[in-house]
């Protein structure tokens, strides 16, 4: 029994040792790695940038992964928007049938489009006049309702149905790829060829301006810290943060992420800009009529 415990207890040492010896190691290869010289690690960063640009590999997106049918119902679930569009396509009927309806499919979306449209008529009354604590909870209350809708809406559709759908929503691709694409949405709005064209040159410039303009700022907030941090306080900022962090925090930075850089505390109106009154007055002169 004691020669048991006795070789028990050597193994646990010697366990014990190789385990504080490993972290021992660990630890100093990783304060060795955070000691390196902060120009070093940005030319070691940009040789692998570079590498990467030279063989058309691309960090910056994510690997396309399809869609599972569970997940493509479930975004038709939680996306009312949807009832909107169908409220649109459901007035051209040469559009609905894209989404090629079967058995009681129809019957059923008449039914769901019926209550939303009651919803809506609902909601224009109550909060009329209303105080802002009783229009908030109305349309809390409304929300609710349309979830609902479009919870038996994806009960309703098959994965291809509900794909067809979810393409005309405005996504990562913006306004332009919705409206140029061979989406039930551009069916809907109907643009010309021309039109189209003239819609992809214009943007495009404008895209260049903006990311151009971005890109200066991008480069400019980050000489800010460089310039006014003398050599030891961007070493320690490196071994703090890491090359990689501080790098990425202005290389992929926004327009709301720049001015954060800045302190200001802007309010949404003051950051994004004024409020795009047109598209709202043509939606009223809409409900008007």
């Amino acid at each position: 029994m004691c020669s048991i415990q006795s070789h028990f207890y050597k193994l646990f040492a010697i366990s014990s040792c190789f385990v504080l010896t490993s972290s021992v190691y660990g630890q100093e290869g990783n304060h060795v790695f955070r000691q390196i010289d902060a120009d070093m690690l940005t030319q070691l960063r940009a040789e692998a940038w570079n590498h990467d640009i030279e063989n058309g590999i691309d960090n910056l997106l994510p690997p396309h992964i399809p869609i599972s049918d569970e997940s493509r119902m479930e975004k038709v679930a939680n996306n009312t928007r949807l009832l909107g569009f169908l409220n649109a396509f459901h007035r051209n009927p040469e559009l609905l049938g894209q989404l090629e309806l079967v058995g009681e499919q129809p019957d059923a979306i008449a039914r769901i489009l019926k209550e939303y449209q009651a919803l809506n008529e609902k909601l224009a009354a109550e909060i009329a006049g209303a105080s802002p604590a009783s229009k908030k909870v109305r349309e809390s209350e409304y929300r609710f309702a349309c979830r609902k809708l479009t919870k038996e809406l994806s009960e309703i559709l098959v994965s291809f149905q509900a794909g067809v759908l979810l393409n005309s929503k405005i996504g990562s691709g913006g306004l332009l790829e919705v409206l140029t694409k061979p989406t039930l949405a551009s069916q809907y709005i109907d643009l010309s060829d021309a039109q189209r064209a003239r819609l992809q040159k214009k943007q495009a410039k404008l895209g260049q301006e903006i990311q151009d303009f971005i890109c200066k700022k991008r480069q400019e907030s980050s000489q800010i810290f460089e310039q006014e941090l003398n050599r030891q306080q961007k070493n320690r900022m490196v071994e703090f943060f890491g090359a990689d962090a501080l790098s990425l925090l202005f290389e992929h930075a926004d327009s709301g992420t720049l001015i954060r850089h800045s302190g200001l505390g802007l309010s949404t109106r003051e950051q994004f800009g004024p409020e795009l009154e047109t598209w709202r007055k043509i939606e009223q002169a809409a409900r008007d009529q």
